[in-house]
């Protein structure tokens, strides 16, 4: 209950600075996109490295 409260609490300190300045959430939206990209990327890069490892053997 004590992890839930504070997610919650965080939650509505989030909803409060995104309510008090709407740019923020654009720079968030931005960011989490970013790093799914580059994960998207690594994940990708280590995958085809797998594969030619498989590939080869």
């Amino acid at each position: 209950m004590n992890g839930i409260q504070t997610l919650s609490l965080l939650s509505l300190i989030f909803g409060i600075v995104i309510l008090a300045n709407p740019a923020i959430l654009a720079y968030l939206i931005a960011a989490l996109f970013i790093i799914i990209g580059i994960n998207g990327l690594a994940f990708g890069s280590r995958l085809s490295k797998i594969w030619k490892v498989r590939v080869k053997s």
